[in-house]
């Protein structure tokens, strides 16, 4: 993503208070700042396709699972003029964070442990957080230690969390079913499928259906979606690979018309996917995002609010950390974020913050072969460094929004 710099931009009044401006030259250059240390965390243990959300005013936050003798859980949120602040969750054998924010712009996340399924609130009312537990592994014998979590709310502001359980190999789905705008122990808890379906993603669609994505490891590498509606659970083998090879897929719905969308990868052949429903058809149309020169995965599949096109993030096996984007004609692939410094697989979690001009965000932690205490770092790419006169006076006219979608839609740094 990139800048724009108005170089120089002369103005003058007529009469009947008539503006006209002249904008000599305009370049572009790259803007990703440099990466930001929120904490310290592990691959092994952040293992959501979204630990990284901002809230409808542009603040992000992180739900975070460290390395330690207890894999505590923390809350980061990004404060203006003090930096990342931490909020500490107590928690034994911590994984899988996930997090979303409400209709009332209160964050919640999801997370598994030694004591079971986790569902956490803010609560303005106490001005706190409320930890419900939601799966009791003491009564239930069931490990979620090694699985991941996927929280999202539905279109009338519900939570529900997706999660894969690690000893039985199962994919739960958990839902506001009781109507207290929780997920907690007396909500209905639905086991979807047998399948190994490793670090699951949630999203509800334009008709508010549960839309989760998997990748059965037990069945060679399929790429599985699953969506229920009033007859249960239908099932949807999107892809599938022999060698077992295409991993982490990655879920999010077109703003445009509700329809869902995955992105996953294929490691061994450095290819990431990316597929939308097609209601007409009846069918996942499929498109190649981008074909590396290294092994890609852990990708994260968001849509860019300001024109309505999808981007995924994603890294490869030696420490860069990419992004592709839809620019309603192609797909722009291969642009690089930054390398991480490790040589290293790493885990992505892509967020657009959809405040003002918006701007495109990546979470990120890598697998340092030789230290699981890693660091989990954030990088953005902000908005165009326009004087607010000059933005309004060109909104006006028309042509902020055209500034601003080239502004976001530019890159200089393209690499295959």
């Amino acid at each position: 993503m990139t800048k724009l710099k108005l170089t120089e931009i002369s103005m003058f009044l007529c009469g009947h208070l008539s503006v006209a401006a002249h904008i000599l030259a305009v370049t572009v250059t790259p803007t990703w700042k440099p990466a930001e240390f929120v904490g310290f965390s592990s691959y092994d243990t952040q293992t959501s396709d979204r630990f990284l959300a901002h809230d409808h005013y542009g603040v992000p936050s992180i739900a975070r699972a460290t390395y330690s003798g207890n894999n505590e859980i923390f809350f980061d949120r990004r404060v203006s003029g003090l930096g990342w602040q931490s909020t500490f969750f107590f928690s034994v054998g911590g994984t899988g964070p996930s997090i979303a924010f409400d209709r009332r712009e209160q964050p919640a996340f999801s997370y598994g442990d030694e004591d079971g399924l986790h569902y956490v609130i803010y609560e303005t009312s106490s001005g706190g957080f409320t930890n419900h537990l939601v799966i009791d592994s003491a009564s239930s014998g069931l490990d979620w230690t090694g699985g991941g979590t996927s929280l999202a709310f539905d279109l009338y502001g519900r939570p529900a969390i997706a999660a894969h359980e690690g000893s039985e190999s199962d994919l739960w789905y958990v839902s506001d079913t009781n109507g207290n705008r929780v997920v907690d122990a007396g909500d209905t808890q639905e086991i979807i499928t047998a399948f190994d379906e490793r670090r699951p993603s949630l999203a509800f669609d334009g008709l508010n259906r549960p839309v989760i994505v998997g990748n059965d490891q037990s069945g060679g590498g399929y790429v599985d979606v699953f969506i229920k509606d009033y007859t249960g659970w239908g099932h949807k083998e999107v892809s599938s690979n022999a060698d077992g090879s295409e991993t982490n897929g990655s879920v999010a719905i077109d703003p445009t018309d509700g329809r869902p969308a995955i992105a996953w990868s294929d490691p061994d052949n450095g290819i990431l996917y990316y597929a939308k429903w097609d209601d007409g058809g009846l069918f996942w149309d499929i498109a190649i995002a981008a074909v590396g020169t290294a092994a890609l995965g852990n990708e994260s599949l968001a849509f860019d609010p300001g024109d309505g096109y999808p981007a995924i993030s994603y890294a490869d096996d030696e420490g860069n950390i990419w992004l592709s984007y839809f620019d309603g004609t192609m797909w722009n692939e291969n642009n690089l974020v930054l390398n991480t410094g490790f040589v290293s697989k790493t885990r992505t979690s892509l967020s657009f913050n959809e405040y003002g001009d918006g701007y495109a965000a990546i979470a990120y932690v890598a697998d340092d072969p030789l230290n699981p205490f890693e660091p989990l770092r954030f990088v953005y790419d902000p908005p165009a460094n326009v004087p607010e006169p000059v933005t309004a006076w060109l909104a006006t006219t028309g042509v902020a929004l055209t500034l601003g979608t080239r502004r976001r839609r530019t890159r200089v740094n393209r690499q295959r």
